[in-house]
C-alpha cells in the first residue's frame, strides 16, 4: 500500500502491510491525539476498507485492567508504546518495538528493536513468536515498591521544627 497522508503514516504503513501480511490476528490500538494522529487514523481506516480480509480489530481505548489482562494473554507486542517497554517485561511478553519514539530508553531482553520497515518487522515479529514468552524480569521493578515506602515512611520518627504564627489584621 501506498502511503497516502503524509510522512508521519509511513512507520504505520509499514506496520500495517507486515501484519497484514503475516496474517495473524492482530488488536490495534487506534492513536492518541498527538500530532499527525487524524493522519494515522484515517489511512488505517482507508487501509482497512479496501482489504477487510486482514483479521484486525481496531479498538480506541482500554481500562486500565482490560489493557493489562489483553498485554498478559498476547503471543507478541508490536508497536511503539512505552508500555511495550515497562510492563511487558515484568509479563515476560515478547516485543517487536517499530522505529525510534522509544529511543534511548531502557529495555529488557523481551524486547527487540526495528525499523520501520515491512520485511524487517515481519522478521521480528516471526522471530519472538517463535521464541515464546520471556523470564518475568524485573528491570522496572518488582511490584512491591508501594508496601515498602508505606513501611519507611511508618517507620520516621515525626517532629516538629517550627511553630507558626499568625498575627492578626486590627
Amino acid at each position: 500500500m501506498t502511503c497516502e497522508y503524509g510522512d508521519e503514516t509511513y512507520q504505520v504503513s509499514q506496520l500495517y502491510d507486515a501484519l497484514r501480511d503475516l496474517q495473524i490476528q492482530v488488536v490495534w490500538l487506534t492513536p492518541n491525539i498527538d500530532a499527525g494522529s487524524d493522519n494515522i487514523s484515517k489511512y488505517l481506516n482507508s487501509s482497512w476498507e479496501q482489504d477487510q480480509d486482514f483479521r484486525v480489530r481496531f479498538i480506541k481505548t482500554y481500562s486500565p485492567e482490560d489493557y493489562l489482562r489483553v498485554m498478559a494473554n498476547s503471543a507478541c507486542l508490536i508497536g511503539n508504546s512505552s508500555s511495550f517497554i515497562r510492563e511487558s517485561s515484568i509479563l515476560g511478553i515478547p516485543v517487536v518495538l517499530v522505529g525510534d519514539r522509544q529511543l534511548g530508553r531502557e529495555k529488557d531482553i523481551n524486547v527487540q528493536s526495528v525499523e520501520p520497515d515491512r520485511e524487517r518487522i515481519k522478521a521480528a515479529v516471526r522471530w519472538q513468536l517463535g521464541r515464546g514468552l520471556y523470564k518475568s524480569s524485573s528491570l522496572y521493578g518488582d511490584g512491591k515498591v508501594a508496601a515498602r515506602i508505606a513501611d519507611t515512611i511508618a517507620r520516621v520518627e515525626l517532629y516538629s521544627q517550627k511553630t507558626l504564627a499568625y498575627v492578626s489584621e486590627g
